[in-house]
């Protein structure tokens, strides 16, 4: 079984490879997807869009004019990314197919306060599943995917602008102690930590030896790189820099800092998987439209349809959006 993340220049990445990297680290990262020029024109485009509501961190991908709709599906439905994710996850198979999932939306200068955030930002984005056992029983099946595709815009640097994550935590729900793997350990021990001693778990979340011990890794992300990773891994957004992180003006209910110019963080999400992981994901979600005011399965067929009816990319798949939306069907009948 793959030790170390996958991770190699995305014009020889080898999809076999990403696999097994993916099922045993639960995240593999594709180098260079997009080139400079692609980036920095997203990411202007990108200001443009937040400048109408520059305080909020995360916008839906229907919320974007109509006319820019084909600009952005080029990164979130990239041909030649689909055609790589088709290679890793669907390879000669018929059933339990994987797809490409909304919501696509964009974040902006998400950064954590390695004192401050709660469990130092430390989530899997699974945790709202594991209270219902219909879930559990899902997410422990050994045909499982469920995840999130990353589109970064800059690198892993003195600002943050990647993710740190706790390899195999994804193997937790394969294991007889559920949820209990060493790295999980790591992660309940900077809880305690936390309210102990805010100063003592600020020291752990920066100490290399507690990382060592626990085998935190900073993902090696740069301007461009794309990082599939499993909805049940431990991760977290990657901190500033200390002396940076001092001097920074955070907002900490909204897990962003105001960043330089320069240095503002993007990133691209969408979600990826099978019907399991679509069942679990919706059960969960769905359970939220209190909150939420609308079911998030409306939702996502609601941006189904918003891509299908003004780009070209769903009207090529008529049979691939039937197939994800009755999937969504089937889930809301139950």
């Amino acid at each position: 079984m793959m030790t170390k993340i996958y991770s190699d220049y995305f014009d020889k990445a080898d999809p076999k490879k990403a696999l097994e990297s993916y099922k045993s680290n639960g995240v593999f990262i594709l180098k260079k997807v997009f080139d400079d020029t692609s980036i920095n024109s997203l990411r202007n485009k990108l200001d443009i869009f937040y400048s109408k509501d520059g305080d909020k961190r995360i916008r839906d991908f229907v919320q974007i004019n109509k006319e820019d709709i084909s600009f952005y599906l080029n990164f979130f439905l990239n041909k030649k990314l689909e055609s790589f994710f088709e290679k890793v996850f669907n390879d000669g198979k018929i059933n339990n197919k994987n797809y490409i999932l909304p919501p696509m939306h964009f974040a902006k200068n998400y950064l954590p306060h390695s004192k401050y955030t709660r469990l130092g930002g430390w989530h899997r984005d699974c945790g709202g599943e594991l209270q219902y056992k219909q879930c559990k029983e899902l997410i422990s099946n050994k045909d499982y995917i469920f995840g999130k595709v990353g589109i970064y815009c800059q690198d892993n640097g003195e600002y943050g602008g990647g993710i740190d994550v706790i390899p195999k935590s994804n193997l937790d729900f394969t294991k007889i102690n559920f949820g209990l793997s060493w790295g999980t350990l790591g992660i309940k021990l900077l809880r305690i930590s936390q309210i102990i001693s805010k100063n003592l778990h600020k020291f752990l979340t920066r100490n290399l030896i507690f990382h060592k011990i626990f085998s935190i890794t900073k993902l090696d992300i740069k301007k461009g790189d794309v990082a599939f990773f499993d909805a049940r891994i431990w991760h977290k957004g990657s901190y500033a820099l200390i002396n940076v992180e001092n001097n920074l003006d955070y907002d900490h209910s909204k897990l962003q800092a105001n960043l330089p110019e320069s240095f503002k963080k993007y990133v691209l999400y969408s979600h990826f998987g099978n019907a399991l992981g679509i069942k679990s994901y919706l059960v969960d979600r769905d359970k939220r439209a209190k909150i939420n005011k609308i079911k998030e399965s409306t939702k996502w067929l609601n941006e189904i349809s918003f891509v299908y009816e003004n780009n070209s990319y769903f009207k090529n798949n008529t049979n691939q959006k039937k197939e994800i939306e009755n999937l969504i069907y089937s889930i809301n009948s139950n």
